[in-house]
């Protein structure tokens, strides 16, 4: 979600180009804050200007292009629950949104010509420091992170308002940092040890509002796919495994689970179907896998309860993967008269058809999928139930989709510039903008 939207114009010289220009809004654009019925709403003021470049001196034929100029940014909080906006806030510039802070709607810019980061509501700055200003390419921020430096860590709190340096010993480097999300109790960064085939993982461990000292952990092998799981406390290591691997393994392979402080192994899968496997995070922890020896069957293990399930497939599994993150579902392609794929509820065992539509026309708010049809209206189903139903009949021709989970809500903006709010419960929408 972070995005770096500042667009310039390069006049190559007065004698070589001229250009017209009209000035244009384009949004509003939805940011959502994780965890919060509360969104900012986000239009940029632009100038569309066409360049025409004759030949002669960079270019061997005329060059017409069409650039964009930003001239003004507007943010605008909004409690998708109520309807609620809050003040509008102007930027004689786009700017770059950097993280959220602990508040609803707590939104941290960085202007393009400043060297802190402020919220939207003003207050103390934090200042940037030596740090440049590609370091920040990693994130979003979900109220605390961390970046690397050379030779040093620096961590970013934007609920105290502070940031702190922490430095590495010199024979640990971090070239990764993992993506922190809301309410995980450390920050993580990977790095490769001197022999480049070992993994280390540094952590610092967020505590009562406190920031300890970097704990590294190094382990033996460097897999491919390390995920961060259970608030923070877990990484997974996949197998060393890849696509077309030949000949099988004569040994399993393990998915291994470690506690990222002290590096011990907490949970070990053993399966046998190379790329035939997927972990998937909601509020517990799944890992399905290709039984070893048919193809028509898959494992679901519960790795929080450390039960297991197996599931028969009506075709022969060709490959799996999750489907959307924090869902609890799982796509398969079979191969049954053909190849097929299907969606896997993991709490149920249930298969069904996966939803025709792309992430970018579609949305998840918990069970309730939401897709639209024909860029005007949206149609909704219960992933568990089956039930379909028309969630908004008309809505201007549809410019975006968003999904508020904190609020059950889902958000349309149309291309009139109309924000509308439709409650997934009540199964009612309303015009907040």
């Amino acid at each position: 979600m972070r995005a770096a939207v500042i667009a310039s114009l390069l006049l190559l010289s007065a004698s070589s180009c001229h250009s017209s220009a009209r000035e244009l809004w384009t949004g509003p654009r939805i940011l959502v804050q994780p965890g919060s019925p509360v969104v900012v709403v986000w239009s940029v003021k632009y100038r569309n200007v066409a360049v025409h470049s004759p030949p002669g001196e960079l270019f061997a034929k005329p060059v017409d292009s069409v650039q964009e100029i930003a001239l003004e940014a507007t943010y605008q909080t909004l409690d998708v629950r109520t309807c609620q906006l809050g003040p509008a806030y102007r930027y004689p510039k786009s700017l770059e949104v950097f993280g959220w802070g602990t508040r609803p709607g707590e939104l941290w810019i960085r202007r393009p010509d400043a060297d802190g980061l402020e919220p939207l509501d003003g207050g103390a700055r934090i200042p940037l420091g030596r740090a440049p200003a590609n370091v920040w390419s990693e994130l979003p921020f979900v109220s605390v992170g961390m970046t690397k430096g050379q030779g040093f860590l620096r961590i970013v709190d934007l609920s105290r308002r502070a940031m702190h340096e922490m430095p590495l010993a010199s024979d640990i480097s971090v070239d990764t940092i993992l993506p922190i999300r809301l309410g995980d109790q450390n920050l993580v960064g990977l790095g490769s040890g001197k022999d480049r085939g070992s993994l280390d993982v540094v952590v610092v461990p967020l505590e009562d509002g406190t920031w300890r000292a970097p704990v590294t952990t190094r382990f033996e092998e460097r897999p491919s796919g390390v995920q961060l799981l259970h608030g923070g406390t877990w990484l997974a290591l996949p197998p060393n495994d890849w696509p077309g691997r030949s000949p099988p393994p004569k040994e399993p392979l393990a998915l291994l689970i470690a506690d990222v402080r002290s590096g011990d192994v907490v949970r070990r899968v053993e399966h046998q179907r190379m790329n035939q496997w997927a972990l998937v995070e909601t509020n517990r922890l799944w890992f399905a896998h290709a039984v070893g020896g048919s193809c028509r069957r898959l494992e679901v293990v519960d790795l929080e309860a450390d039960t297991r399930r197996e599931l028969p497939l009506p075709g022969c599994l060709i490959g799996l993967e999750r489907w959307r993150t924090g869902a609890p579902f799982l796509t398969i392609r079979m191969d049954y008269e053909g190849p097929y794929t299907q969606l896997v509820d993991l709490r149920s065992g249930r298969l069904t058809p996966v939803p025709r539509g792309t992430p970018d026309w579609s949305v998840l708010v918990g069970d309730a999928y939401f897709e639209i049809d024909d860029r005007r209206a949206v149609s909704g189903l219960d992933l568990v139930t089956g039930e379909r139903w028309q969630a908004v009949a008309s809505a201007g021709r549809i410019a975006s989709i968003s999904a508020v989970p904190a609020a059950r809500r889902m958000v349309l903006v149309n291309e009139q510039g109309s924000v509308l709010v439709y409650d997934v419960d009540a199964r009612r929408v309303s015009k907040c903008m």
